[in-house]
């Protein structure tokens, strides 16, 4: 189970978990993670109902510490695989997704892949056409591919392989911005070897 815990001083309270809770070996860190902050945005990795307990305590003292008190109400707990979606302990609403870092995550795998792909497939196809009107030059236009369109492609396939439809629909969608969907386009099939200059075909 993941839970998305809010407004607590991160630092003590995060060290505090990272000792006691087993945790989830995440790609290829030598040591389990049990907790994964951002701001004042805590994640949570619960492997065990006796998680709880550690979480309970762990809240409870740095809130005596610090004065700061654990928003439950914007909290969120997500089941992820066959976890039971019965009430926690803390009182925290289970939901069918929760987004870390930029991420949708689902209960499982497929549904993750599947929500987190369409949703950044339908956002380069929108952009693409918004940005069609703009009408910048060749260079221009590749730029921004590189460094505005694909930027989140980029961060999410270190995280989530794309579901085979997707490329496709993102070359398309690219392609129809960068040519305007007008100017020919030679078959690669066509092109010169690299090595080949202009001074060998007669220029």
């Amino acid at each position: 189970m993941i839970m998305a815990l809010y407004a607590l001083c991160l630092h003590p309270f995060r060290r505090l978990l990272d000792l006691k809770l087993p945790g989830l070996r995440i790609g290829s860190r030598t040591r389990p993670s049990s907790v994964e902050a951002y701001a004042d945005y805590v994640t949570i990795f619960v492997t065990s109902a006796a998680d709880f307990v550690i979480i309970v305590e762990a809240i409870r003292l740095c809130e005596r510490a610090s004065g700061a008190r654990h928003n439950r109400i914007i909290s969120k707990a997500l089941a992820v695989g066959s976890w039971c979606t019965q009430e926690t302990v803390l009182g925290i609403t289970y939901h069918p997704h929760v987004t870390i870092s930029g991420v949708t995550f689902w209960g499982t795998i497929e549904q993750t892949m599947k929500d987190s792909w369409a949703r950044l497939t339908g956002k380069v196809r929108a952009h693409t056409k918004r940005a069609y009107t703009l009408g910048p030059c060749l260079a221009a236009r590749m730029r921004y591919v590189n460094t505005f369109l694909l930027s989140k492609i980029w961060y999410t396939t270190q995280i989530l392989p794309a579901p085979n439809i997707c490329p496709q629909q993102l070359i398309t969608a690219i392609k129809w911005y960068i040519w305007r969907a007008t100017v020919f386009r030679v078959p690669v099939s066509t092109l010169r070897p690299k090595h080949i200059g202009m001074g060998e075909v007669g220029y």
